[in-house]
Protein backbone atom coordinates (compact mmCIF):
# COMPACT_ATOMS: atom_id res chain seq x y z
CA UNK A 1 0.00 0.00 0.00
CA UNK A 2 1.64 3.50 -0.81
CA UNK A 3 1.68 6.07 1.89
CA UNK A 4 -0.28 9.24 1.45
CA UNK A 5 2.77 11.38 0.17
CA UNK A 6 3.64 8.97 -2.38
CA UNK A 7 -0.15 9.35 -3.71
CA UNK A 8 0.32 13.16 -3.31
CA UNK A 9 3.35 13.00 -5.68
CA UNK A 10 1.96 10.42 -8.14
CA UNK A 11 -1.05 13.00 -8.66
CA UNK A 12 1.12 15.76 -8.72
CA UNK A 13 3.35 14.47 -11.55
CA UNK A 14 0.22 13.57 -13.41
CA UNK A 15 -1.15 17.02 -13.47
CA UNK A 16 2.35 18.30 -14.49
CA UNK A 17 1.89 15.49 -17.71
CA UNK A 18 -1.02 16.40 -18.25
CA UNK A 19 -1.44 20.29 -18.13
CA UNK A 20 2.23 20.05 -20.69
CA UNK A 21 0.40 17.57 -22.86
CA UNK A 22 -2.70 19.90 -23.14
CA UNK A 23 -0.62 22.99 -23.13
CA UNK A 24 1.27 21.39 -26.25
CA UNK A 25 -1.89 20.65 -27.73
CA UNK A 26 -3.15 24.19 -27.55
CA UNK A 27 -0.31 25.66 -29.05
CA UNK A 28 -0.55 23.19 -31.93
CA UNK A 29 -4.45 24.16 -32.11
CA UNK A 30 -3.72 27.99 -31.74
CA UNK A 31 -0.89 28.50 -33.71
CA UNK A 32 -3.16 28.98 -36.81
CA UNK A 33 -4.94 31.84 -35.50
CA UNK A 34 -1.75 34.32 -35.10
CA UNK A 35 -2.21 37.12 -37.28
CA UNK A 36 -5.81 36.54 -38.04
CA UNK A 37 -8.47 39.29 -36.94
CA UNK A 38 -11.64 39.00 -35.15
CA UNK A 39 -14.81 41.21 -33.89
CA UNK A 40 -17.47 40.27 -31.33
CA UNK A 41 -20.35 42.35 -30.94
CA UNK A 42 -19.84 43.94 -27.19
CA UNK A 43 -22.38 45.69 -24.67
CA UNK A 44 -22.44 46.50 -20.88
CA UNK A 45 -24.97 45.01 -18.71
CA UNK A 46 -29.14 44.78 -19.34
CA UNK A 47 -28.69 46.33 -22.80
CA UNK A 48 -31.96 48.51 -24.19
CA UNK A 49 -31.75 48.38 -27.75
CA UNK A 50 -29.38 48.67 -30.86
CA UNK A 51 -27.79 51.79 -29.81
CA UNK A 52 -26.49 49.68 -26.28
CA UNK A 53 -23.92 47.39 -28.85
CA UNK A 54 -20.57 48.05 -30.47
CA UNK A 55 -17.90 46.09 -32.11
CA UNK A 56 -14.97 44.94 -30.47
CA UNK A 57 -11.78 44.10 -32.71
CA UNK A 58 -8.76 41.70 -31.68
CA UNK A 59 -5.96 40.33 -33.99
CA UNK A 60 -3.92 37.92 -32.53
CA UNK A 61 -0.48 39.00 -32.68
CA UNK A 62 1.50 36.17 -30.70
CA UNK A 63 0.68 32.91 -28.30
CA UNK A 64 2.03 32.32 -24.76
CA UNK A 65 4.03 28.88 -24.28
CA UNK A 66 0.81 27.50 -22.87
CA UNK A 67 -1.21 27.91 -26.29
CA UNK A 68 -3.02 31.11 -24.89
CA UNK A 69 -3.57 33.94 -27.42
CA UNK A 70 -2.08 36.85 -26.99
CA UNK A 71 -3.97 39.96 -29.17
CA UNK A 72 -4.22 43.55 -29.41
CA UNK A 73 -7.99 44.57 -28.95
CA UNK A 74 -9.54 47.98 -29.32
CA UNK A 75 -13.02 49.77 -29.46
CA UNK A 76 -15.42 52.55 -28.82
CA UNK A 77 -18.17 51.50 -26.69
CA UNK A 78 -21.84 52.63 -26.63
CA UNK A 79 -20.89 55.41 -24.54
CA UNK A 80 -18.29 56.90 -27.04
CA UNK A 81 -14.96 55.80 -24.86
CA UNK A 82 -12.20 54.70 -27.07
CA UNK A 83 -9.84 52.05 -25.81
CA UNK A 84 -6.68 50.09 -26.88
CA UNK A 85 -5.79 46.78 -24.85
CA UNK A 86 -3.04 44.02 -25.30
CA UNK A 87 -4.66 41.35 -23.79
CA UNK A 88 -4.74 37.19 -23.31
CA UNK A 89 -7.38 34.93 -24.12
CA UNK A 90 -7.19 31.35 -23.83
CA UNK A 91 -10.15 30.98 -26.78
CA UNK A 92 -12.25 32.81 -28.86
CA UNK A 93 -14.93 31.00 -29.58
CA UNK A 94 -17.91 33.95 -29.69
CA UNK A 95 -15.64 36.20 -31.76
CA UNK A 96 -16.34 36.52 -35.42
CA UNK A 97 -13.48 35.84 -37.77
CA UNK A 98 -12.98 39.09 -40.28
CA UNK A 99 -11.10 40.21 -43.14
CA UNK A 100 -7.26 42.22 -42.41
CA UNK A 101 -8.86 45.28 -44.34
CA UNK A 102 -12.11 45.51 -42.06
CA UNK A 103 -9.88 45.40 -38.94
CA UNK A 104 -7.25 48.16 -40.09
CA UNK A 105 -10.24 50.19 -41.54
CA UNK A 106 -12.12 49.78 -37.99
CA UNK A 107 -8.63 50.53 -36.35
CA UNK A 108 -7.83 53.56 -38.71
CA UNK A 109 -11.71 54.79 -37.41
CA UNK A 110 -10.42 55.08 -34.10
CA UNK A 111 -7.13 56.82 -34.86
CA UNK A 112 -9.36 59.27 -36.81
CA UNK A 113 -12.06 59.79 -33.98
CA UNK A 114 -9.22 60.15 -31.31
CA UNK A 115 -7.40 62.82 -33.37
CA UNK A 116 -10.89 64.71 -33.63
CA UNK A 117 -11.86 64.33 -30.34
CA UNK A 118 -8.00 65.85 -29.56
CA UNK A 119 -8.89 68.63 -31.99
CA UNK A 120 -12.44 69.55 -30.24
CA UNK A 121 -10.97 69.66 -26.59
CA UNK A 122 -7.21 70.86 -26.76
CA UNK A 123 -7.15 74.83 -27.57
Amino acid sequence: MKTKKQLEKIIKDAKEELWEREAAEKLKNNKKLVGQCFRYHNCYSCPKGPEDYWWTYKQIIHLRKDGDLVGFEFQIDSEKKASVEIDEWSHIDSWQPISRELFESEWQKLKDYISDTKERVCW
